[in-house]
C-alpha cells in the first residue's frame, strides 16, 4: 500500500487427511473410510516498522468438512449394515508473524497461530441392518443420534532463516513446534446398544526443515530440501482411525519468474511414513493389532506468485 503497509491474502487448502481400509477387513468395523477436509482463507495485513524489523497479524477464516463410513455388525453369519457420517463446521482463527533483517542477505522469521476450533456435527445415516441389530439400536435411540465432534487447531510456533550466499546459492532452516496433543480427533465405534466417540490421545510434534536453492539465470531457480516431522502418536496410543507415525522427506523443484511480479513454481516431493505399528479393540470382535510394509508417498506441488 505504501513504504510501510502492506496487505495480502492466502487461501491455504491442503486437502485434509485420511484413510480407507478393505471391506473385509476387520477394522471395517472402526472405520472403513474417513476423510478430514479443511481449507483457510486469511486475510492479513504487514506493517514495516524500521529498515531492520516488520510485523504481522491475520484472521483465519477455517472450514471442515468430516466425511466417516463404517460397517456395522449384524451378528454372526449375517452381512454387515453401514454407518455413513458427514459432518462439517465454520471456525476463526489468528496469526502473529515478525521478520527481521540483519542484512540485506540474511533474515529470520517468526510466526504463531493461536488455538482455535471447531464443532462439525451430523447425524449418522444407518443402512443394510438387520431387523433385529435395528431394533436394538433403535430402542437405545441411536439411529438418530446427534454425533459431535470436537475438532481443535492447535497452536504452533514457527521460526525459519534465510540466507543469501555468492554465486546465486541460498539456503532456508526451519523449526516449528505444534501442541499437537490438543488436536481433537475422534473414532465411532458401535456397540451393542451405544455409539462411542473415542478421543485420541496425541503428542506434540516438531518439524524440521532444510532447502538450498541455486539461481540458474535471470528466470530459473532450482531447489533441493529436506524435512523431518516427529510422531504425532505413540504405539500405544495409535489406533487405525489415525495412523500417524514419523515422516522424513525430500524433494528437488524449481521456479520461474514470468515477470519481474509473477513466478510459477513446482515440486516433487517423496515421503517415508513409517510403519505405524496398531494394536485396538474392534467392539463385539475382540482385539486387532497390525503394521504396514510399505507406507511412502509423492506429491506434485504446483505454485503461483504475484504481486501488485
Amino acid at each position: 500500500m505504501n513504504e510501510r503497509w502492506g496487505v495480502g491474502l492466502s487461501l491455504f487448502a491442503p486437502g485434509g487427511v485420511g484413510d480407507s481400509f478393505a471391506s473385509d477387513s476387520p477394522q471395517r468395523y472402526l472405520v472403513e473410510d474417513w476423510n478430514m477436509f479443511y481449507i483457510s482463507l486469511s486475510p492479513a495485513v504487514g506493517y514495516r516498522w524500521n529498515e531492520e524489523l516488520s510485523l504481522g497479524a491475520a484472521v483465519n477464516l477455517n472450514y471442515v468438512s468430516l466425511n466417516y463410513d463404517s460397517a456395522v455388525f449384524n451378528g454372526p453369519g449375517e452381512p454387515d449394515g453401514s454407518l455413513e457420517l458427514r459432518a462439517d463446521d465454520l471456525s476463526i482463527g489468528f496469526q502473529l508473524g515478525l521478520l527481521y533483517e540483519l542484512s540485506p542477505r540474511t533474515r529470520v522469521g517468526l510466526g504463531y497461530r493461536f488455538e482455535g476450533g471447531a464443532e462439525p456435527s451430523g447425524e449418522p445415516d444407518f443402512s443394510g441392518l438387520t431387523p433385529a441389530r435395528e431394533a436394538v439400536l433403535e430402542a437405545a435411540g441411536l439411529l438418530n443420534q446427534e454425533i459431535d465432534f470436537e475438532t481443535t487447531f492447535p497452536q504452533l510456533l514457527g521460526a525459519g532463516v534465510y540466507h543469501e550466499f555468492g554465486d546465486g546459492y541460498s539456503t532456508t532452516a526451519d523449526l516449528a513446534w505444534m501442541d499437537f496433543s490438543e488436536f481433537g480427533l475422534s473414532e465411532i465405534a458401535i456397540g451393542d446398544s451405544s455409539i462411542e466417540t473415542r478421543e485420541q490421545r496425541l503428542d506434540d510434534v516438531w518439524f524440521f526443515a532444510a532447502s538450498l536453492a541455486k539461481r540458474l539465470d535471470e528466470k530459473w531457480t532450482a531447489m533441493i530440501g529436506a524435512m523431518y516431522l516427529t510422531s504425532g502418536v505413540s504405539d500405544e496410543n495409535r489406533t487405525f482411525t489415525f495412523r500417524m507415525d514419523e515422516i522424513w522427506g525430500v524433494g528437488i523443484g524449481a521456479e520461474y519468474d514470468w515477470t519481474d511480479r509473477l513466478t510459477f513454481g513446482c515440486n516433487l516431493n517423496y515421503y517415508f511414513l513409517g510403519d505405524a505399528p496398531v494394536e485396538t479393540d474392534v467392539p463385539l470382535l475382540g482385539p486387532l493389532r497390525g503394521e504396514f510394509t510399505d507406507r511412502e508417498a509423492l506429491s506434485v506441488d504446483l505454485t503461483l506468485s504475484w504481486g501488485f
